[in-house]
């Protein structure tokens, strides 16, 4: 499992890092990228294990291979209708795969957004789109990351003489991140960072147990997810540079502690190599983000600083004081629900692990929730977590372990409560954390009460992220009946005498066009479709004639037979 875990992420990252090569020589992104970054991932792997190659490494590197493939298969099944899927996401996803070189060119259309944004997820896009094909298959990064994330936590604890009960429970409670699950379909970028920076953390965690895990191996998990957490967002590269340097200074205090007269020569060494990561993550894998910013607008993280920079949070808060502490509470303990600066309404509180149905329902599916959006009953599971944690932290024997644990309490906390954006679930992976080592603590202690708080607790947690799943059957019947209608709406024009590829790349563009109105402008599609109906026109026409034939009708019973087909599984 260690080995399959270690193949995608060092894919991932060998993507990007052979990207900033050859976009350096001026090579566009093309279809042999992505066989040629597995390629190199399968020298990594057996670099790491020199000698300790065996036939067992074969059949785990045909299993990666199959579970890329797999997912990616996956991902072309959902069609991403999200306003960021549609806005920018696909268009840098596009430009890349028809040669546009970050490095060189300007994105033209594409914008700001395009131009200065972290590339990892569109270069790796791109190069799965130039081997598809198809556009929407180039988003299966938040899946592969939910593998990895589930894959390496049960190593992680089997390597510990965990339980299988408690290897299985955890390992799933830490990949089935709710905002991970709710992006997965999509092109957003959020939930992977999530999973991304908890793999930092385990990596961080491996390299502290050296007795348990080869050290090699720990440092290469360490340095594959944070080129990519690094590149996935600038919060990625804030946050788990955040991390590292807590490991790092934890690490000096050991040393020390060890001894006292020659601690700083290895607090040196390993500062050098963390320097060195840094500087491979932001000026290497990130130099057509970071590089180029800072080439050409002076900062590293334009448009979000230095000259012409787009304030993107004060719009879509739904806070009008500035009170971080209050915010974030009001979040965390209030309905679900997708409420900006624009709208009419405020935030409801609730009591926790209550759910107001006509409130809620239709939040259920939000790809990116403001208010609870880590799930209706989450406010109550993390408010158990913290009385967990607390209990067994003072009755916990204050050896390394302890230390541990307070120390990545400390840093979710201290990012909870110093990043002011902490209200909203996408910027938040450490809140999860919170309730990840809550999650640990009860499962770890062997008293029944305890462990049995444990799995209550982790099933509470499963059927709070969980309902995303029951929607998995809509999603799919969305993307299908968009493409039928696709389909039809291209044989019609085909009838009429246009050439087939024609035909299709018009009839999508009419679906994509009309799908940003609605995303873009805020107006209801009756009122849209009212706009563009001219008097005795062409559009009133066709719409008679859907009318005629049920159309809308038939839709709203496919919807209903979708969902209550999925009600019933």
């Amino acid at each position: 499992m260690l080995h399959i875990t270690q193949l995608l992420l060092f894919t991932m990252a060998a993507n990007i890092l052979l990207a900033a090569g050859l976009f350096a020589i001026g090579i566009s992104v093309s279809w042999y990228w992505l066989p040629l970054s597995f390629l190199a991932a399968v020298i990594g792997l057996i670099g790491c294990y020199g000698k300790k190659v065996d036939h067992s490494i074969l059949y785990e590197i045909l299993s990666a291979g199959l579970i890329l493939i797999l997912l990616i298969l996956i991902a072309g099944l959902f069609f991403d209708t999200s306003y960021d899927g549609n806005n920018y996401h696909k268009t840098a996803v596009g430009l890349l795969k028809e040669g546009w070189n970050p490095l060189r060119d300007d994105p033209g259309a594409g914008g700001m957004w395009v131009e200065g944004y972290c590339k990892v997820t569109w270069i790796f896009g791109a190069c799965i789109y130039a081997i598809t094909g198809n556009l929407e298959n180039a988003k299966p990064y938040t899946m592969i990351g939910i593998v990895c994330v589930f894959l390496i936590t049960y190593v992680f604890l089997k390597k510990k003489q965990k339980d299988s009960v408690f290897c299985i429970i955890f390992s799933l409670a830490a990949a089935c991140n709710p905002v991970a699950l709710h992006q997965m379909t999509t092109f957003y970028v959020d939930g992977f960072l999530h999973v991304m920076l908890y793999l930092v953390v385990v990596s961080l965690l491996m390299i502290e147990e050296p007795e348990v895990f080869d050290r090699k191996i720990s440092i290469s998990l360490l340095a594959a997810s944070m080129i990519i957490c690094g590149n996935i967002k600038f919060t990625g590269l804030l946050y788990g540079g955040i991390f590292c340097v807590a490991y790092f200074l934890w690490d000096c205090w050991k040393y020390f502690q060890k001894n006292r007269k020659a601690w700083l020569v290895p607090c040196v060494k390993e500062g050098c190599w963390y320097a060195l990561l840094a500087a491979v993550t932001m000026f290497v894998a990130g130099s057509s983000s970071y590089l180029t910013n800072l080439l050409h607008h002076k900062t590293f993280t334009w448009p979000l600083t230095g000259e012409g920079a787009v304030d993107i949070m004060t719009s879509n808060s739904p806070f009008s004081e500035a009170n971080h502490f209050k915010n974030l509470f009001i979040s965390l303990f209030s309905c679900m629900e997708n409420i900006s600066a624009s709208s009419d309404r405020n935030p409801v509180l609730k009591i926790p692990f209550s759910i107001h149905i006509r409130k809620e329902a239709r939040f259920l599916n939000g790809i990116d929730t403001r208010i609870s959006g880590f799930g209706v009953w989450f406010s109550g599971i993390l408010l158990i977590a913290i009385v967990v944690i607390i209990v067994c932290l003072v009755k916990m024997k204050k050896d390394e372990s302890f230390f541990l644990y307070l120390l990545n309490l400390c840093v979710c906390l201290g990012l909870t409560f110093g990043v002011k954006e902490s209200w909203w679930a996408r910027y938040t992976p450490y809140i999860y954390f919170i309730v990840l080592m809550g999650l640990y603590l009860t499962l770890d202690i062997r008293q029944k009460l305890v462990r049995k708080t444990g799995i209550l607790l982790a099933l509470l947690l499963f059927a709070n992220n969980g309902v995303i799943l029951c929607f998995l059957p809509l999603q799919l019947y969305t993307a299908s009946q968009i493409n039928k209608d696709i389909e039809a709406m291209a044989d019609a024009a085909v009838a009429e005498g246009m050439p087939r590829a024609q035909a299709y790349q018009f009839a999508a563009q009419s679906v994509l066009g009309s799908a940003k109105m609605v995303l873009e402008t805020g107006k209801h599609p009756g009122e849209l479709k009212d706009m563009v109906c001219s008097p005795a026109g062409t559009t009133i026409e066709a719409v008679r004639v859907l009318e005629q034939t049920g159309f809308r009708g038939s839709v709203m019973e496919c919807m209903k037979a979708c969902a209550d087909k999925s009600r019933n599984m």
